[in-house]
Parts: structure tokens; sequence; C-alpha cells
């Protein structure tokens, strides 16, 4: 007598189209197959966790994390269903559903070892986003395993969250002297290996919340994260310490070295040491460490005082505590008041104050803490219609592009004095916006050559330079490749978005171009 067969598809056929549907991206006949498999095999690991996948990508984040957990929880060792489990949890958080991002990552956290560094380290950048400190301390208290990198690194955030500062800096330099480098992982099967160094002199650190942890060193470094926010590459940021050189191994493996390290008056000591772990290195090096070591305030107006074209004011460098007659003998020497005196490493006019008289200088340095200090002429840069306007330019792979011109009713120009006259006048909006969209416009013939020999002389492969134009002449605030390229106001300004997204291009550009070598 022939067996009869049963006219239902077997549950591992009706498993094998689920698995298809969801690699198709077709989610809800890849949901419905899942669950025809699990009416009549209501433990079947496999089917939950692919109806876990199909309701995550649907928006179902509730009925994901039920699937999701339960296939976790019959199947824990499964490394597919442990890496899933983090990007349904990511999935969750990128649409605000955080309570199921907060269980899955959790879930995870009681069951994988191997992960439990990662999953800290993504609920404290959850909680953060949320400004719940208290859970962070919960969660370190709970599961911190205390010494360990991740552990220092959720306490720095912690302490970010309660604005104690100092315990910040100290718990971050603890989680980088546990482990100073940190590599995603690769986009791509081609992507190249390229390792971003930050230096470690000081630490000035501010955190962002995206899923994970995103570090923003706020004085002495550009601002990598917004240039490398879409690259196809496999990034490692590397943090160099004055006392330690890096691996020998870590530099050699690598396709390309960014050196994000820029201001040699407060990461100087870094600077040094990466250029020794360098200077037998094959590796390409973009913003060789070097070369930017003799972009401080006083080279610059060396380097540059010669240029046809170019006003560089007079600096000179004072350390205070001070005699105050050497002090002040030595700002004498300048060739006349007004002066600008700023501490080492200071920008957007954090500061920085101007001295109109011998006397003035007598009365402030008593005050001012203690360290190292520039101090330069002032040139008087008022337009004749009564505004002072600041131009920012950068220069990458040789190539221009202007990224703003902020004007202002007064000479300390930065990036947030365009939100008091700027905001509202659509003539100003409409000169700034002439020049970012095409400086040629703005600059003549002459100031594009003088700008260009600025350039030559500075010789990174990425920097910008502030300037102003006084009559014929360009007068240079700064030139080095600290400087920030500011997203910030966009949505008032927003003609800035195409400068600032033409300047992310060419940066990526220059990436390209060097891995080829």
């Amino acid at each position: 007598m022939p067996r009869l067969i049963s006219s239902e598809p077997m549950p591992q056929e009706t498993l094998k189209k689920a698995v298809e549907h969801l690699n198709k991206g077709e989610h809800e006949q890849a949901l419905a197959a899942a669950r025809q498999v699990l009416q009549s095999s209501p433990e079947n690991h496999e089917a939950l966790h692919h109806a876990g996948l199909a309701a995550a990508s649907l928006g179902q984040t509730a009925t994901a994390v039920n699937y999701l957990n339960r296939a976790l929880s019959l199947a824990p060792a499964n490394t597919h269903y442990l890496s899933n489990q983090m990007f349904a949890a990511n999935l969750a958080r990128e649409t605000d559903n955080l309570r199921d991002a907060e269980d899955l990552l959790n879930k995870l956290l009681g069951t994988s070892r191997d992960l439990k560094e990662i999953v800290l380290i993504r609920l404290t950048a959850l909680y953060a986003q949320q400004d719940k400190s208290e859970a962070i301390s919960e969660l370190l208290a709970k599961h911190g395993q205390e010494g360990s990198a991740a552990f220092h690194l959720c306490r720095a955030v912690l302490f970010y969250l309660q604005g104690r500062h100092v315990e910040k800096e100290s718990a971050f330099l603890s989680s980088l002297r546990v482990r100073s480098s940190f590599s995603g992982s690769a986009p791509l099967p081609s992507s190249k290996r390229v390792m971003v160094t930050y230096g470690t002199d000081q630490l000035p650190v501010s955190f962002h919340f995206a899923g994970d942890i995103l570090v923003e060193l706020e004085g002495g470094h550009f601002n990598a994260n917004l240039l490398l926010q879409h690259t196809k590459e496999q990034i490692t940021r590397q943090y160099v310490f004055a006392d330690a050189p890096l691996p020998t191994g870590s530099v050699a493996e690598q396709d390309l070295i960014i050196n994000c390290i820029s201001d040699p008056e407060v990461q100087g000591k870094s600077l040094q040491s990466l250029e020794r772990s360098l200077r037998d290195s094959q590796v390409p090096v973009m913003n060789a460490p070097e070369a930017v070591l003799s972009t401080g305030r006083v080279d610059i107006h060396q380097r540059l005082r010669e240029i046809p074209g170019v006003l560089s004011p007079e600096t000179r460098r004072i350390d205070v505590p001070h005699d105050v007659d050497d002090a002040t003998k030595i700002i004498s020497q300048l060739p006349g008041f007004p002066v600008l005196i700023r501490p080492l490493g200071s920008s957007t006019g954090i500061g920085l104050r101007k001295l109109d008289s011998e006397t003035a200088i007598r009365e402030i340095l008593p005050e001012l803490s203690g360290g190292t200090y520039n101090v330069c002429s002032y040139h008087d840069f008022r337009s004749p219609d009564g505004y002072y306007r600041k131009y920012r330019v950068f220069f990458i792979g040789n190539q221009m592009l202007p990224e703003h011109c902020v004007i202002h009713d007064h000479w300390n120009v930065h990036s947030s004095s365009r939100m008091k006259l700027m905001k509202s006048n659509v003539h100003l909006q409409a000169e700034e916006k002439r020049f970012v969209y095409n400086p040629s416009d703005v600059l003549s013939e002459a100031q594009l050559t003088s700008l260009k020999l600025v350039c030559e002389n500075i010789n990174l492969d990425y920097f910008g330079v502030d300037f102003t134009l006084v009559g014929n002449k360009i007068l240079v605030f700064e030139a080095n490749p600290a400087m920030r390229i500011n997203p910030d106001y966009c949505d008032h300004f927003p003609y800035l978005s195409q400068p600032i997204t033409a300047l992310v291009q060419k940066f990526n550009q220059l990436i390209e171009l060097k891995l080829r070598g």
C-alpha cells in the first residue's frame, strides 16, 4: 500500500522559504512563513529567530523582541543570533523604540560573555541618549568589570552627564590606558584599513550617542567624525601617548594613517610621539605629524610674513605667572597697541582679550591663570560699512574650498556671531552665500594667489585658514588643521549645507587618492 504524502509543506521547507523571503527583503512573506512553522513547532528557534528579524524589519519591534529573545534562550551559543540581536536592537533604537532596544540588549548582556563589553557600551549609550544617569550607575554596579576599558569609558559618560568634568577626563584617560585603539567592522569585503590618530596631552572630551558612544575631542584635533561619517573603509581609532610608541605591527597593517592631531601648542608631545612611531613606516600619512608640529601661531607668523599680499600679525609667547615687568617688555616689542592675548590652543574667541595700553597689560597679567599665552598685534579690520568679516577656507589636497563668511559688529568674530546680525539680515546672508558658492566672485586674482602661496608654504594635506580683507591684502588670523567644519547653523542658514557637503566629499576623495598610491 503506498505511503500517504501530506499536502501541507514540511516545516523545514517552509522555514527555507521564510529565509528566502527575508533575503529578498520580502519581510511580510518571511514573517508569515516563519509563523506557519511556529504553529506546528512553537519551540523551533530558527523559526523564532527569522520571525523576529522579519518583524524588526517591519518596525514591529515589540513582536521582534518576543521572538528574538525566545530564540536566544533556546540557542544561546548561536553566533548569528547574537549578532542579529545587536542589529535588531540598533534598528529599534533608530526607530525610537528605545524600550525594545533596551530589552534586546539586556537579553544579550545576560547571554554572551564575549559581547559583554560591547553591550555594556551600547546600553550606556542608550541610557545616556535619554539622560538616565541612574540607570547607568545601576548597570555598572551590576555588570561592570572594574579595570576594563568599557567600565572606565561608561564611567566617563556617567560623569559627563553629571557635569563632573575632572572625573570625566580622568575616567576617559583610564579607559585609553587599558585600550588605546578601537576598530570598527569593515563595511565591505573590499574595505581598506585606515588608522585615525588622536593625541592625549589634553583630553577635553565630549560624547555623542547614536547607538554607540561617539567621542569628540574638543581641542587640538579636527572633527574626523563629520568627515568620516560615510566612509566605506575600516576605521581604527588610535590614541597616542607621549610615553608609549605605537605598536609596530598595528602601523604596518594599515593602508593609510589620518593624523587628526592638529595643534602643536596643546598636543605637541603626542605629535612628537607619533612622528617617532611613523619615522620608518612606509604607510602613507595624511597630515604628517612633523609638518603639523610647525603650525603653532608663532611659527605661522614667521612662515607667512614674507608672502606677497599677506598680512601676518607679529606674534610672541609669554609665560604666566611671570614677572610683570618682563612680560610687559616682551609685549612692548610688538609694533604697538592694541595687542591681543589668548591662552595656547584657544579657539572660537574663548579667552581672547584686546589690550589697548601698557597699563591694561599690567592690570590684566596678575588676573590671568597660570600657563603660556600668545600675544599678537591687533589690526583694525573693520569694513567701510562698519562691520567685521571673517572668512574661512579649507585646503584639501591643495584645492581651496570655502566654508563661511561670518559678519559681525564686534572685532571678536566667531561662528556663533552669525546669530546676532546675519540671522535676520537677508543681505548679509546673500553676501555669505556668494562667497561660499563662488569665492572668486569676492576675492581678487591677487588675493587668490596669496592664499595659494599660503597653501604651498604650510604644505599639509588638510588645513583651514581664517582671514579677512584689508584693502587688497589678506589678513591671516590663523592657519592650521585644527579648524572645525561647522554644520551647527545649517538649519538657520541652509545654503551652508552645500559647501560643507563639498568639503566632506573632497576629504573622502583625498582618502581614495592616498589609498590608490
